[in-house]
Formats: structure tokens, sequence, C-alpha cells
């Protein structure tokens, strides 16, 4: 026997051929926005200026309706869910500076999960760092190691 499911519980996909955006230009750059079907909305405002071929700014919010899927943000400081840039902040952020629920960063990392030379989060992984749990060099933590030389003198029995 064949059972046949109906597909109305299904979420319909973001992905739109054609989509029209709203475009605004600002002084200081664009602003591109597209409503969804069901109401959601992608905005990107990428700042006019840029430095190393990157925006000065560039915030993604939303899901891309031409790719149907969220974008990275890229700039200088970047603020999205997934962000990249000098400054970056978002869910997932990568930078010289990282804030974000899972942040790395090149020097300093802020987050639920902070990777960094100096890092502050709940779970961090660094060689200076504050947290609840830290893996660190040199830090102040509430759990974990906050020395690898204690830890490696504590195992060697020295």
């Amino acid at each position: 026997m064949v059972v046949k499911r109906s597909n109305s519980h299904v979420k319909q996909s973001y992905l739109v051929s054609h989509p029209k955006f709203t475009v605004t230009r600002t002084a200081h750059g664009t602003i591109r926005e597209f409503v969804h079907y069901d109401g959601a909305t992608y905005r990107e405002y990428t700042s006019e200026t840029s430095l190393f071929g990157l925006p000065m700014l560039q915030i993604i919010r939303g899901i891309n309706p031409e790719t149907g899927k969220r974008e990275v943000a890229r700039g200088v400081v970047a603020i999205g869910q997934f962000a990249v840039g000098g400054i970056a902040i978002g869910q997932m952020a990568q930078g010289y500076i990282g804030i974000g629920q899972l942040a790395t960063g090149r020097i300093l990392a802020i987050g639920q999960l902070a990777v960094a030379p100096l890092a502050l989060g709940q779970m961090t992984l660094a060689v200076a760092a504050v947290g609840q749990m830290v893996f660190a060099l040199a830090g102040i933590g509430q759990g974990g190691w906050v020395s690898l030389g204690f830890l490696m003198s504590s195992l060697t029995g020295g």
C-alpha cells in the first residue's frame, strides 16, 4: 500500500527566479530590500566607501531571494548572521575582531564560543582569556584549564 503525504506542512522555498528588489540609494550607500511571500524581508546595506576592495560597512539580514540562502556579510565592518571582516558581528563571526555566538578573531573574540589570542566568552580558547570555561595560557575562568603550564606540571607530577 502506497501512502501519499501532503506537502502542505513544508515551508515554501525562499528562492525566487527573478526577484524585484526595492533599491534605495543614500548619500553613504545602497539598500536592497525584498519582501518574501510570507512577509519575511531580506535587507542588504552596502556602503559606497570601500577599503582594500571591501565596503566599509555591510549589513545583511534575511534570506537572499536570488540564492535561497543566508548571505555572508563582508566588509571592514560586517554585520549579519554570517559575518567576515575587520570587525565582524554576527551569529558566526570571523575577523580581526569577532563578536558573535561563534566568534573567531585574529586579535580579539567575544562570544559564546570565542577563539582568538584574546578572548572573552562563555567558552574560550585563547592565549589570554576571561570566561566561564577558559582554555588559555593565562586567564580567569569559572572552570577549565586556565594555564597549560599548570596543566602540564600537574600531568607530569612536577
